[in-house]
């Protein structure tokens, strides 16, 4: 039994792990029903640019109605010039766009009156390699970090079922399904800002669900923001308990003893203890990622495997260990490789009462916390044994 130090892998953590899936709320397209403003074009305005001889851009206007259809003004040259129909971000309370904003009515409309193409719907297909380098583009646009390692993996690894929506050649959403045996998880849900309020989301999640399905998962499982959780729940999912994320600062002093680098040897003991905790077979993840420089354990003074923890190459790690004392003394090690100047975090189950005191104790603090649901069938699980994650992608 030996200790191990200068394991720097480990110490920039979670790089890229808090991403628990944002979704957009669906809302049905039809009648936006509000109180006339001073500029508002309600129904009577369209019904006058029909009398100017504009009859085929009005479909269901009637006298006196309070509303504008979505099929009643097929594009007015408004600011900003496009009005895009479909699906309203989370919290939004319109069913459709709002056409009173801004304007002054019909008069001055009607000299800059257009109709330019409406975009068609994007296709959903599986990512692909060759999507790995406009995604991450994309990501980068819109502030999501640079994931192209996180990327190549999904695009390439046998158990990921990653999909695009892809609009002319352009990859304008993302979703990715992760299947571990039984159970899957869903994560990194992405829509180009552009193309949002249109269902793509909601498409990308399906997506996901039916390759689940395909693959024959029992158990589907994520983590939502706050706004992601009302669609999730009308797809079936329910809240099972929530994720804390907590953070403490690198400490000066000795190797821990019993904490050692990961070894060939050790990943069937490994795959057992993972299994137990999660109610998933973790095992492709587990031997993708585990190596000597990526990888610590803690041995038991009886040679037994008391934890791990891995981490993935984009960063965060998947840390299991059924008895507290053991995982303290793994994220002990954690911090000390991090030395003073650096933090480490740890992700802890709702259940986990205990860990959650324990680390309180030894100067952890919460970071932030985000929901985890599940569909289908309970795991046999263990929350207690788990004390960090690969991602919310992944698991």
């Amino acid at each position: 039994m030996s200790s191990v130090t200068g394991w720097s892998a480990l110490v920039d953590d979670r790089g890229d792990d808090d991403e628990p899936a944002v979704l957009v709320g669906r809302v049905p397209e039809h009648v936006l029903e509000r109180q006339r403003g001073l500029h508002d074009v309600l129904a009577e305005d369209v019904l006058e640019l029909d009398r100017l001889g504009r009859r085929r851009d009005v479909l269901r206007g009637q006298l006196g109605e309070d509303r504008v259809l979505v099929e009643d003004v097929v594009q007015l040259a408004f600011e900003p010039p496009e009005l895009v129909v479909g699906e309203a971000e989370p919290g939004e309370v319109r069913d459709v766009l709002d056409v009173g904003a801004r304007q002054g009515g019909h008069v001055a409309m009607i000299p800059t009156m257009s109709v330019p193409a409406i975009r068609p719907s994007p296709t959903i297909r599986r990512m692909t390699p060759a999507d790995v380098e406009a995604t991450a583009d994309a990501y980068l646009r819109d502030h999501w970090g640079d994931r192209r390692v996180n990327l190549s993996f999904v695009a390439s690894h046998p158990e990921m079922r990653p999909f695009v929506a892809d609009a002319d050649g352009v990859v304008v959403g993302t979703g990715v399904l992760c299947v571990n045996g039984p159970v899957a998880w869903i994560g990194t849900v992405w829509v180009d800002p552009g193309w949002r309020r249109r269902g793509i989301a909601t498409a990308l999640t399906q997506a996901t669900i039916e390759a689940a399905d395909d693959a024959g998962c029992r158990t589907l499982v994520l983590v939502s923001t706050r706004e992601g959780r009302p669609l999730y729940e009308r797809f079936g999912f329910e809240v099972e308990t929530a994720y804390i994320i907590l953070q403490a600062p690198g400490l000066a002093g000795p190797p821990v003893a019993g904490v050692r680098a990961v070894q060939t040897t050790d990943l069937d003991a490994m795959v057992a203890l993972d299994a137990a905790a999660t109610g998933e077979e973790r095992a492709h993840l587990l031997r993708a990622f585990a190596t000597p420089d990526s990888g610590r354990v803690y041995e038991r003074p009886d040679g037994s495997l008391g934890g791990f923890v891995v981490r993935a190459p984009w960063g965060g790690g998947a840390t299991i260990a059924p008895r507290i004392e053991d995982a303290l003394a793994i994220l002990r090690a954690r911090r000390v490789a991090a030395g003073t100047d650096g933090k480490v975090s740890a992700g802890l189950l709702a259940d986990n009462l205990a860990g959650l005191e324990g680390l309180a104790a030894e100067g952890w603090t919460e970071s932030w916390r985000a929901p985890r649901l599940i569909r289908g069938e309970p795991l046999a699980w263990d929350p207690a044994a788990i004390w960090g994650q690969f991602n919310f992608a992944i698991g």
